[in-house]
């Protein structure tokens, strides 16, 4: 199944081309999507949310083999549902001060159910992680990395973009693993 899922999410034909395609042990992918090149872009809401349903889901793989998440309550309540929600992080509309200039950016931005995203609402980041640190389950995984800093109180453009690049290298690793 993994193996379906990247060939068709790499896949620049489509789906029933590919579908065709992997029927041959043999094939190998004429043209890849540039996913990297994709997730650096801006696009705040209008995502994908496939890409952070795969970094939920190669997030989840990783935090099954970390020992501080291992017996971890939070991540042994958490699952991975259906979600469709995009949440800004450093919000659109903050309480106080201006929005931050990558706030549309991959490293700024969650995928959780509506109900979730409306509960963080214009938050400032440090309310939204004492809220998220209150819950009794994680709502993304993703979040609980962004989450573990202490040093929130200036998330800024160089956090986000260094989130964005650390995911994107999950992402790359997971594909370059299945090779």
């Amino acid at each position: 199944m993994e193996h379906i899922d990247n060939s068709l999410s790499l896949s620049n034909l489509q789906d029933k081309e590919t579908s065709f395609g992997l029927m041959d042990k043999e094939y190998i992918l004429p043209e890849k999507i540039d996913f990297v090149g994709y997730l650096e872009e801006k696009n705040g809401t209008s995502f994908r949310h496939y890409w952070f349903q795969k970094l939920e889901y190669i997030l989840w793989k990783d935090f099954k083999e970390i020992e501080k998440y291992k017996n971890n309550d939070k991540f042994k309540k958490y699952r991975i549902t259906s979600k469709n929600s995009v949440e800004h992080i450093s919000p659109q509309n903050p309480e106080y001060g201006e929005p931050l200039d990558d706030m549309d950016s991959f490293g700024n931005l969650a995928l959780l159910n509506v109900s979730q995203n409306s509960s963080y609402s214009n938050q400032s980041v440090v309310k939204k992680r004492d809220d998220f640190k209150r819950k009794d389950v994680f709502d993304s995984l993703k979040l609980a990395l962004i989450y573990e800093d202490g040093n929130l109180e200036d998330f800024d453009k160089d956090m986000i973009i260094k989130h964005r690049d650390d995911m994107i290298e999950k992402i790359i690793n997971h594909y370059n693993s299945l090779i």
